[in-house]
């Protein structure tokens, strides 16, 4: 999967361009702070085709990734675990919501699976993700590979040290190691997660 930022996004966060040795630890760490940050996100970001067998609860389907952008397919899955005919009375809420409801009683004239033969699963075909990744996580996501370069290395391990009378403790960013995410960070991704059941969310069009 691609990363979320760019060595220039790195070079413009630490004011300057990366030596030869930089460069080469940029592209891994890149990849490596790209994926803690979807982890933290629970999204993938980056545009994509997902097919997924997801659980119906009370008639709905949420889908995990998003914004979601079209929803191309959706078929009952048997209990064996195959899907079957696609189902021909979904609904999507343009959110991450698919309404199925009592489909096996609408269906018309369809070789669908029955109902005794469903596995209360859906298997879902459906667009989701960025064309372009958005300012604030690529921002995000560049700066903590210009924390590591910054820190280098040999330092990632340090917590905190004491000489003579002098001391200092490194943030709990640092403490989680070379590619650990500041609170901001850690903001930014979590705006990012699907909002919970019942929170008022807009789509833009």
């Amino acid at each position: 999967m691609d990363p979320l930022a760019s060595q220039d996004q790195v070079e413009t966060i630490l004011g300057r361009a990366l030596t030869e040795a930089e460069a080469t630890r940029c592209t891994g760490l890149l990849a490596a702070a790209s994926a803690r940050f979807r982890a933290e996100a629970r999204q993938d970001f980056t545009a994509a085709e997902t097919t997924r067998v997801l659980r119906v609860a009370d008639g709905r389907v949420r889908l995990p990734l998003w914004p979601v952008t079209a929803v191309t397919a959706v078929h009952a899955v048997t209990t064996a675990g195959t899907a079957g005919a696609a189902i021909g009375t979904w609904a999507w809420d343009g959110l991450w919501t698919i309404e199925v409801g009592d489909w096996w009683n609408l269906q018309v004239n369809a070789p669908v699976v029955d109902l005794d033969e469903w596995g209360q699963t859906v298997q879902v075909t459906w667009s989701h993700g960025y064309a372009t990744i958005p300012d604030d996580v690529s921002y995000a996501v560049a700066g903590m590979v210009a924390r590591a370069i910054g820190t280098g290395s040999a330092g990632t391990g340090v917590v905190s040290e004491t000489i003579g009378q002098y001391s200092y403790r490194l943030g709990s960013a640092a403490e989680s190691g070379a590619l650990g995410m500041t609170a901001d960070e850690i903001a930014v991704a979590r705006r990012y997660r699907r909002p919970a059941i019942g929170t008022l969310v807009t789509r833009d069009s």
